[in-house]
């Protein structure tokens, strides 16, 4: 749709595309978080090892990240509609295929081919918003858009735990089906079909080392911890093909007649940029998701559901705070609206920093709810501003390029996260230690509980529990303290976008 059509879309119908497009992206997010609390039970069920059954959501993700830049590229040649439908549709079929798998191999296959029609529900479904809508609407839109996604991700686990307990791990892909033909229904009755359709081929050839170098560089990600990163052959040449395939990938785009992305597209300030502010985002809030309910669970021994409700209330003040984001880009400077935001997020990780090991509850909910409203301010405004000023025409490859960094950065933001946790963890214990020796000055001249005398073994064991503690304690204390000089970057980096404007005109559009 051109700015023209977007604005004779009434109201009523905006709002129906919007639910549309709320539901198909709820149901690529809501995945992750489904599967990921049903391994063991898939484990089990294969009698497969760890490793082994972790490929169930790696290969999911690999053909997510890397048919997710396609997406756009194919939307632009057969329609915006006709790709939802077919994603959400086949998102479907292999959500059933998946669930009635009889081995592992079954299983890994269908959730590849799953990742493979899920790679389009994000990008497609925001490009439809950016074309449905004029632009004073749009910030509202992607404000309610995202509150749909941060709920995908918030009851994905309640469910999975639900329905794992009720029935078996098989009926957690029944959820998808449910919401999937919801969203397959509106999306066919309410959204409408793109009408500047692009007729140039797609570079297939310029496309495939983006895809491999994507996919590698996602395998090194989910593998690299388990294989002690670069100490294994494996993971170096990874690190390799996927280099190698970049460097083609961009020497095919800028001297190619017809590339597969056109460079123009990055010569766009707010997109380069807001791309940047993207990923950063994305890496704060996944490895917040991993870390944060991981922290209270070994060292304040709160219950899997005391920690579930702290991460729930961040969800429920996040949801509001991105709706009320978006319809600020009527009155305020987005960007000062998104480093408010990223401070936000950064205040909570240096609050993070500074708990002890007998943190209370108060202050892991002040903690909670000020990450929340953070994390709320800093998504939309950066969404919209991004797409300001970049040319309709290159709107869809936009929008995959900007999930496809997402996704990596979320990877990535896990990765290096409990890759310096585990390392800290191993250092700071050392070092601890070694001040709990008989023969160091402190131990001769303080007087020790008789539960740590170190001539008991039980006493050893004992000390060393309490220093193991503490060790992981300073370990969480240096992963928030850099995610808070990284959100504090984030935020200085969301200030050098471009302002559009508090309520702009039409969208400006491509030749």
């Amino acid at each position: 749709m051109t700015a023209a059509a977007s604005a004779a879309t009434t109201v009523v119908q905006r709002r129906l595309i919007l639910c549309a497009v709320m539901l198909e992206s709820m149901l690529s997010v809501l995945d992750s978080s489904l599967v990921a609390v049903t391994l063991p039970r898939m484990q089990g069920s294969f009698s497969a090892t760890q490793d082994e059954v972790s490929l169930v959501v790696t290969t999911y993700l690999v053909a997510i990240v890397a048919f997710t830049p396609i997406a756009g590229a194919i939307s632009t040649r057969v329609g915006r509609k006709r790709v939802l439908l077919w994603a959400v549709g086949g998102f479907i079929l292999m959500a059933v295929m998946a669930g009635r798998s009889e081995s592992l191999l079954e299983m890994v296959i269908f959730r590849f081919l799953q990742g493979t029609f899920g790679a389009g529900l994000v990008p497609v479904g925001q490009a439809t918003i950016f074309d449905t809508h004029p632009r004073d609407e749009v910030g509202a839109a992607l404000g309610y858009l995202a509150m749909a996604m941060v709920l995908g991700l918030s009851i994905g686990p309640t469910a999975a735990g639900y329905v794992t307990e009720a029935q078996t791990w098989r009926w957690i892909f029944a959820v998808h089906v449910a919401i999937g033909l919801l969203a397959f229904v509106m999306i066919w009755a309410f959204v409408p079909e793109s009408d500047h359709k692009s007729t140039v081929p797609i570079n297939y050839l310029g496309y495939a080392p983006l895809a491999i170098s994507v996919a590698a560089l996602q395998i090194l990600l989910s593998r690299g911890g388990r294989l002690d990163w670069f100490e294994s052959t494996e993971i170096v040449l990874l690190a390799g093909v996927s280099a190698g395939c970049f460097y083609v990938f961009c020497v095919h785009m800028w001297m190619s007649s017809n590339p597969f992305l056109d460079p123009a597209m990055f010569r766009d300030w707010n997109y380069v940029i807001g791309v940047l502010c993207g990923f950063g985002f994305v890496f704060l809030m996944v490895a917040f998701l991993v870390l944060f309910p991981a922290f209270l669970q070994q060292l304040r021994g709160y219950p899997i559901e005391a920690a579930g409700v702290v991460m729930g209330i961040r969800a429920m003040v996040s949801m509001p705070a991105s709706v009320i984001a978006g319809y600020l880009n009527r009155w305020m400077d987005l960007r000062i609206v998104a480093a408010f935001g990223f401070f936000g997020v950064g205040l909570a990780c240096w609050q993070i920093a500074q708990f002890t090991a007998d943190v209370g509850y108060r202050d892991v909910m002040i903690a909670a709810l000020t990450f929340g409203v953070g994390s709320g301010f800093a998504f939309v405004p950066v969404n919209v501003l991004t797409f300001a000023t970049l040319e309709v025409r290159h709107r869809s490859n936009g929008t995959s390029v900007m999930s496809s960094v997402m996704n990596i950065g979320g990877s990535l933001g896990v990765s290096l996260m409990v890759a310096n946790l585990v390392r800290e963890s191993q250092i700071n214990h050392a070092l601890l230690a070694s001040y709990v020796t008989p023969y160091t000055e402190l131990r001769q001249n303080l007087v020790m509980p008789d539960a740590w005398d170190l001539a008991d073994p039980s006493g050893r064991a004992a000390l060393d529990a309490v220093v193991s503690n503490q060790a992981l304690m300073l370990s969480y204390v240096s992963d928030f303290q850099w995610m808070a000089a990284v959100a504090c970057a984030v935020a200085l980096l969301s200030l050098l976008l471009r302002s559009v404007g508090r309520v702009a005109g039409p969208a400006r559009q491509g030749t």
